[in-house]
């Protein structure tokens, strides 16, 4: 199963197109959609909902997305990140890195 997937600049992906790849690789730790003006608040939740493995998650540039939209995600990952242990100090589900660059709908509330 394939675990990293990069599509930077792919400023025509459609949001369906980035769902429907999200459910067929459920294993991604690694997401790079930078420059993906169609990627929306919807994709984000459903990439939330399946890539629980996910640690890195790119999506600079990603134009469609609001605080709201954000904000569903952190609380979605939230849920499914384990609390590390002693012997695990980052467990293997965890969000490690999140890149909002250049977003332009987003503010700081």
């Amino acid at each position: 199963n394939i675990s990293r997937l990069h599509l930077e600049g792919c400023c025509s992906l459609s949001a369906w197109a980035l769902q429907r790849a999200c459910t067929r690789f459920t294993y991604l730790t690694w997401l790079d959609v930078k420059g993906a003006v169609n990627v929306d608040d919807a994709s984000l939740l459903h990439i939330a909902n399946v890539c629980q493995k996910l640690q890195l998650l790119q999506i600079g540039g990603c134009t469609a997305l609001s605080d709201e939209g954000v904000i569903a995600f952190c609380q979605q990952v939230k849920n499914y990140v384990p609390l590390p242990t002693r012997e695990n100090l980052l467990p293997d589900a965890a969000l490690v890195k999140l890149s909002l660059m250049n977003c332009s709908q987003l503010t700081n509330k």
